[in-house]
């Protein structure tokens, strides 16, 4: 077991906090922000394997008694601790705190699953015969009509997106998910979700763990007027380059993208420059200049921008039924994969994780960790390029018109 005492003195961090979702709400950021928080993630360790009340905690952080107190209630009402019948509170996410061996032969093993998604299934996506040479994917983007909307995107910048979003959705194991979903968390705001957090090792690793971090999202539940059918999906990883605080109210920014493309893109030309100049002098515009974020682009010496991410005539689920499906040996190769990773690993786990540790390996071929080796493999073998600086600030992410 940790000794949880040289806490304060070295505290842990985590790489990565991975969200399962069942339902998600838009307030979602302001709940990854606090547990983005050193402080936040430390507690949540340090009652990982055994309860502790708040005294206990306090005393293992070198913190005031008064503060922990208060970041216990938020932990409580939120889900993220359980309260025994002794007032101590046991963490309620699965952590990853692996040795650096396991962590190594980890690594190995995912990169050799995702390097058969690559050989085997990205192929599909672009209707290429292999991946042993650089394809454009023009001819892709045109048959799904997504090149004319988005003729100022680079047809590498779609093929990042096209690529990361049918890996995200049609690597799907609904039976493994199934499984997951009793062991959801109802959260205050109405999302439901299971949380997993994967610590950095003072060890030096082979590899960037960082590299490997994803998390993706649709489907959130805004509480904007219906006369507002915004539809979204969105990944971010090591690759992408968004603000710091690009989560936190993030249904508010893509609130003011959906007005200035319904109120500019859409409009009657002689409507635009007025609507414009509304739509830039509006300090209700919560978000500020879409410049900012990275979705308008304003072109050198050129007075109108464009939008820098990818719009999408299609439905959602029309863009989906227009991706090939899994190869039918891939669920297979996830049994395989679940099992060479639950194996591994489960030495490491408390007994009270083991159920949910056996259930979160059962999906593992549809997880961020082999979706991003996937696209580190691609980027390897040049069947993606390297993004550019404002490439980077909206890549993987589809609005839906």
């Amino acid at each position: 077991m940790p000794d949880f005492q040289n806490l304060a003195i070295n505290p842990i961090k985590f790489v990565n906090i991975e969200y399962i979702f069942g339902k998600l709400n838009e307030n979602w950021g302001r709940t990854d922000y606090f547990l983005s928080k050193h402080s936040t993630q430390n507690i949540l360790y340090s009652t990982y394997h055994e309860p502790k009340n708040i005294i206990e905690i306090a005393k293992s952080l070198s913190i005031p008694k008064d503060f922990v107190a208060d970041e216990v209630h938020y932990l409580e009402t939120n889900g993220f601790l359980e309260k025994t019948n002794k007032d101590k509170y046991l963490s309620n996410i699965l952590i990853h705190d692996l040795p650096k061996d396991i962590l190594g032969e980890r690594h190995h093993i995912l990169n050799r699953y995702a390097k058969i998604v690559l050989e085997k299934y990205v192929p599909l996506i672009l209707d290429q015969p292999s991946t042993t040479n650089y394809f454009s994917g023009l001819h892709k983007c045109e048959s799904l009509q997504l090149s004319t909307l988005n003729c100022q995107l680079s047809t590498n910048f779609l093929l990042w997106t096209l690529i990361s979003f049918a890996l995200d959705y049609k690597i799907t194991f609904p039976a493994a998910v199934e499984k997951l979903k009793k062991h959801f968390t109802k959260h205050f705001d109405g999302s439901e979700y299971l949380i997993t957090g994967m610590l950095d090792k003072d060890e030096k690793l082979t590899y960037n763990p960082y590299k490997y971090k994803y998390q993706a999202f649709s489907n959130i539940q805004y509480t904007f007027p219906e006369r507002l059918p915004i539809e979204i999906w969105l990944s971010s990883t090591y690759y992408d380059n968004r603000s710091n605080d690009w989560k936190l109210f993030l249904g508010e920014k893509i609130l003011t993208l959906y007005n200035y493309l319904n109120n500019i893109v859409f409009l009657d030309p002689n409507e635009k420059a007025f609507t414009k100049h509304v739509l830039e002098n509006n300090d209700n515009i919560y978000a500020g200049d879409l410049s900012n974020t990275g979705f308008l682009i304003y072109p050198e010496n050129d007075p109108n921008p464009f939008i820098n991410l990818l719009l999408s005539p299609l439905k959602k689920e029309e863009l989906l039924a227009s991706l090939p499906n899994m190869p039918d040996d891939f669920s297979d190769l996830n049994n395989k994969l679940a099992s060479e990773l639950f194996n591994l690993t489960k030495s490491q786990y408390p007994d009270r994780m083991q159920e949910i540790l056996y259930d979160f390996c059962q999906n593992s071929l549809a997880s961020g960790e082999i979706i991003t080796r996937v696209i580190e493999q691609a980027l390897h073998y040049n069947i993606l390029l390297p993004l550019s600086d404002i490439e980077k600030k909206t890549v993987n992410m589809i609005m839906f018109i």
